[in-house]
């Protein structure tokens, strides 16, 4: 039989090197003068798969598990919290386990899928500074584009991952002529988890799964097949009914936060690369600040504002809106950075222009000639949708207070400008 798998192996352009093989039977231990044998109790590893008894593949796994918790444990030690989040974001969380979710019987994926999440939650709360909620890691598991901080939670997509990858095994031995492997009572399982998380089978399919009798026929006659094997496809999915389901969940102001960091843009400082000069990196204290802001977690802070006197709500909303902590610093630096960019193409504006014959300052940014050839007056305004006066249209109108504040803005000057052109 060995000698049949090394000519049909050879047909597909595939050389085994004898010297590396070991045969293994679940059942007996075999006898081979060309290739020894392994226990059968002891089991395989096949790219990084192990294959055997529970006890076998358990003990694998824990190994995994074990060599992720010493990374984890280093990480909530590096000192910076921006970093550490950054690292599990993009180093340490599911896709340490990926390839094993869609390689294992599904019960051992799933069961390998809750321990890593029970780890990653566990260091996630550690850069928070405090263990965060059900809720407050569901929405931090969710991808940037909806709101969420990006990681990826091993227990959202093992169902995603053990069914496409079966989907994609079948489509490849079809393909090159061989027999698809038959549906299994894993792959059934892995379905029914997928279409519970996301509904999206068709009726038909949904009751055959129900009860256990998927033909192969019916399976890959549903029109959605060939889209089967993108686990992009399933965890899309799977991530936009999740987002629906929270959205129904969470209180206003965290429903009003989720939608102004899904918009366009919105989240790009969470994708952007660390930044390398010491003078511009963040606190540890202040990258946890901001996690802490856009996840709804209370923030350390003191019960009255330290500039004002006002009091502090928990959440450290009101340190973005009080004039005294410095909101002019960041309309500063904006309008700067807009009239750098403006001078660097060669339009010499100015900033703080007043309005002759008035004490009016339309111009935080005046350019002599743009539309046109006419002067233009550009206005730079700083305003916050969780501030008291804007808050309940904020909740239900996105956008809302930057269009009150530019109604308020053009009221105010824009006649004026026209009279003096």
């Amino acid at each position: 039989m060995f000698h049949t798998l090394l000519q049909l192996s050879a047909q597909f352009g595939l050389h085994v090197n004898v010297q590396k093989c070991k045969q293994w039977c679940p059942v007996s231990t075999l006898s081979s003068p060309v290739v020894p044998a392994v226990a059968p109790q002891a089991g395989v590893k096949v790219l990084g798969i192990p294959i055997g008894s529970r006890s076998f593949i358990k003990e694998e796994t824990s190994v995994v598990l074990s060599k992720l918790q010493q990374c984890l444990d280093r990480l909530t030690q590096l000192g910076c919290s921006f970093s550490a989040f950054h690292i599990l974001r993009a180093c340490l969380s599911a896709c340490r386990v990926m390839h094993l979710l869609r390689s294992l019987p599904f019960a051992h994926a799933e069961q390998l899928a809750k321990e890593t999440q029970a780890k990653l939650h566990d260091a996630f709360g550690h850069i928070l500074g405090t263990p965060a909620s059900v809720q407050q890691w569901a929405l931090a598991t969710l991808p940037v584009r909806m709101g969420g901080l990006g990681l990826l939670d091993p227990c959202r997509i093992v169902a995603p991952a053990h069914v496409s990858s079966f989907v994609a095994s079948s489509v490849a031995t079809s393909e090159n002529g061989l027999t698809p492997c038959p549906i299994s009572h894993e792959f059934m399982k892995a379905l029914a988890h997928l279409d519970a998380s996301s509904p999206v089978l068709s009726s038909t399919l949904r009751s055959c799964v129900t009860i256990g009798q998927v033909l192969d026929p019916m399976l890959s006659s549903h029109p959605s097949f060939e889209s089967w094997s993108d686990q992009h496809v399933w965890t899309e999915l799977v991530h936009e009914f999740s987002c629906n389901l929270l959205a129904e969940t969470l209180p206003p102001r965290m429903r009003k936060m989720r939608e102004l960091s899904s918009g366009a843009h919105a989240g790009l400082w969470l994708l952007s690369p660390l930044p390398q000069q010491p003078c511009v990196q963040w606190a540890s204290a202040d990258g946890q600040a901001i996690l802490r802001w856009r996840l709804g977690v209370a923030q350390n802070l003191p019960p009255k504002c330290v500039k004002c006197g006002c009091s502090q709500d928990p959440l450290g909303d009101h340190s973005l809106c009080c004039t005294a902590l410095g909101i002019y610093t960041r309309h500063n630096a904006v309008r700067d950075v807009l009239a750098s960019s403006l001078n660097s193409l060669g339009f010499s504006c100015r900033t703080e222009v007043q309005l002759p014959g008035t004490s009016l300052v339309p111009a935080d940014i005046f350019i002599p000639r743009l539309a046109e050839d006419s002067p233009t007056a550009v206005d730079v305004s700083v305003v916050h949708p969780l501030q008291p006066s804007n808050v309940a249209q904020a909740t239900v109108t996105a956008g809302s207070a930057a269009e009150l504040r530019a109604v308020q803005k053009v009221a105010t000057y824009e006649e004026q400008c026209r009279l003096r052109s």
